[in-house]
């Protein structure tokens, strides 16, 4: 959520293109990611339910510099933060690949990249949309 509203975030810890950087920090130590920026082409929404909540997200892949090839494997990985019962602070990271996602009171920590622990998809089919 940002000011009230489902929001999509992209963070380009390295990139070639224009630099929008910003620093996260904490008491002992900072981290910069070269790129970060609100996606205002995205489209999120949020799906309230009595027993929780489901999230969808469109983002075009020109938006984030992406264009898959068929039969070509990536590195990636996909995940949520979620907050605690107030809304105020993160309380679990999860991700698809990376399992080593429990810091959530380290904010350069967190935000810093483990492609290592990354997992791979292949693209097939024709091309995406």
């Amino acid at each position: 959520m940002l000011d009230g509203k489902p929001a999509a975030v992209l963070y380009r810890w390295k990139t070639a293109g224009e630099k929008r950087p910003q620093t996260f920090t904490c008491p002992w130590r900072n981290y910069t990611v070269e790129d970060v920026r609100v996606l205002t082409d995205a489209n999120v929404t949020i799906n309230r339910r009595a027993d929780g909540y489901s999230v969808e997200a469109a983002v075009p892949l020109a938006t984030l510099g992406f264009d898959p090839q068929p039969g070509k494997t990536y590195k990636l990985d996909l995940g949520a933060i979620f907050s605690d019962a107030t809304g105020t602070n993160r309380a679990l990271r999860m991700y698809w690949a990376n399992k080593a996602t429990g810091l959530v009171n380290d904010v350069p920590g967190e935000i810093m990249p483990s492609p290592a622990l990354w997992g791979s998809a292949t693209v097939s089919g024709g091309p995406a949309r």
